[in-house]
Formats: structure tokens, C-alpha cells, sequence
């Protein structure tokens, strides 16, 4: 019998901030991808997720993305079965012991990693200070967002932390989530033009994983589906009508999605 696991699995993606930056990245994300699907479920060819737990706190359940460039290094600590980025820790230049952890979207501090420190904000994006569809890419983003958290040992909470945080949750869990963003994001890190995600509609096409997700799950094929990565069963399923015309579905927007960006 394997002995137990003692740490969670690490996987390692090193900024060398030069145009292999694209491709690499796009390898890592389908990487990660395998690591945390179930080989025995598939829909429609798509990977799907092992089933969501209630209360996650052993090492296997969890994933170690490290992230590096230079001498900088952080680890950010990922739900395997939904993806959530639950917290982060600098490794270099000085290795922090503790794991600054994420509250829940109620502000409540589960602290799923044991010995992880509270930091003072929720996982969802209307806590990081910075409107979702604003949030710009470029060849800088990743080595400063890595740069920023390696210097955060005190688990400090300012305006850079929380939008380096917001980047890499969008270039790590959402990549995972959406081919869209893997393609955005690979084109963006190697370019010198910044580009928001609003200006591609990304922001949306976020808030809507879950909703395509189920109904792909359900049996329903969305029209826009090939933009999705790997897929997880959520808490409702949105009504979805026949498209006589098409022979397939649409979805209907969710709620987030009708809603004008403000």
C-alpha cells in the first residue's frame, strides 16, 4: 500500500518573460487539467471533475502551483474538485511556513490548510478592489504578481496583492476552466500591449462556467461549449430552450450575466 501524502502535489511553471512563455503556459494549464479530472467521467469529450467535497483538508485534495521567476517564487493552493484558489505562500526569497488562506464568500475563515493564516478578504471577484471586466493582461502580468506575493509575508492586504491574487486566479483557475482564457491569456504574456479582459467579453464568459458546465453534464451541447476546458457538476442548472433552427441549445444568461457592467 502507497504511503499516505504528505504534501500536496506540486506542479512548477517558471516566467522566463520571453516568447516560450505562450506555448509552456498553454501546456501547464492542459497538464493541470489532466491532473485534476477523472479519468473514469467524460461528457462530450470534455474532462470533468471528481465530485465536489464538503470539506476538503487533506493534502490529496488540494494542488501546489508553484509559480517562479528568478529568485522569486510563490505556491498558490487550488481545490482539486472546483478549481477555487484557497490561498497562497511565498517561497522565495524567504520561505513563509504558513499558507495565507481566502475567506468563503460569506467572510467566513475555514482555514482548510492547517496552520494557514486569515487574510482579510472572500474568493469571490467583487473583493478585489478592481471591476473584473478592467483586469488587464500583458508580458508583465504574471512576473508581477509573482513578484508581489513573494514579498508578502505578513500576509499585508493591499490594492497590489489583492489584483496580483485576481491575476492569477484568472491566468491559473479560469484558464482551467475556459479554452477562451488559455488563448487570451498565452497571446497576452508574451505581448509589450496591455488588453483587458472586458475588451474580449472574458468577464462574462467567466461567470458563466458553472451554468455551461451543468448543462453539458445534463446532456444538453451548448452552442459556444468548445470554449470550455474541463468541466465540474454546480449547484443549479440554468433553463435552457431548443433552438429548433440549430437542432441544438443556447443557454439562458444567469443572473451575473444579464447584469450591466457598472
Amino acid at each position: 500500500m502507497a504511503a499516505p501524502q504528505q504534501t500536496p502535489l506540486r506542479l512548477t511553471f517558471s516566467i522566463h518573460g520571453d516568447p516560450t512563455d505562450g506555448p509552456r503556459y498553454k501546456e501547464f494549464i492542459e497538464n493541470l487539467r489532466n491532473v485534476v479530472s477523472d479519468p473514469e467521467r467524460k461528457k462530450h469529450g470534455f474532462l470533468v471533475l471528481h465530485d465536489e467535497m464538503e470539506n476538503p483538508s487533506l493534502p490529496e485534495d488540494f494542488l501546489d502551483i508553484c509559480l517562479e521567476i528568478e529568485n522569486k517564487s510563490i505556491s498558490l493552493l487550488m481545490r482539486k474538485d472546483n478549481l477555487y484558489i484557497v490561498g497562497y505562500k511565498p517561497n522565495k526569497p524567504k520561505d513563509e511556513p504558513n499558507v495565507f488562506e481566502l475567506r468563503d464568500r460569506e467572510g467566513k475563515y475555514r482555514r482548510m490548510i492547517p496552520n494557514s493564516k486569515p487574510l482579510k478578504i472572500c474568493d469571490n471577484y467583487g473583493a478585489f478592489d478592481k471591476p473584473l471586466h478592467l483586469l488587464s493582461f500583458d508580458i508583465h502580468s504574471l512576473s508581477r504578481a509573482v513578484e508581489v506575493l513573494s514579498k508578502s509575508t505578513a500576509g499585508n492586504f493591499g490594492k497590489e496583492v489583492k489584483i496580483s491574487i485576481m491575476t492569477l486566479i484568472v491566468a491559473i483557475s479560469e484558464a482551467m476552466r475556459f479554452e477562451l482564457i488559455v488563448t487570451f491569456v498565452s497571446n497576452q504574456i508574451v505581448s509589450h500591449n496591455p488588453k483587458t479582459l472586458g475588451s474580449e467579453n472574458l468577464d462574462e464568459l467567466i461567470l458563466s462556467w458553472a451554468n455551461k458546465s451543468r448543462a453539458i453534464l445534463d446532456n444538453d451541447y451548448p452552442l459556444n461549449a468548445e470554449m470550455l476546458g474541463v468541466l465540474k457538476e454546480e449547484i443549479r442548472l440554468v433553463k435552457a430552450f431548443d433552438n429548433k433552427e440549430k437542432g441544438r441549445y443556447d443557454l439562458v444568461p444567469s443572473d451575473n450575466q444579464q447584469k450591466r457592467r457598472k
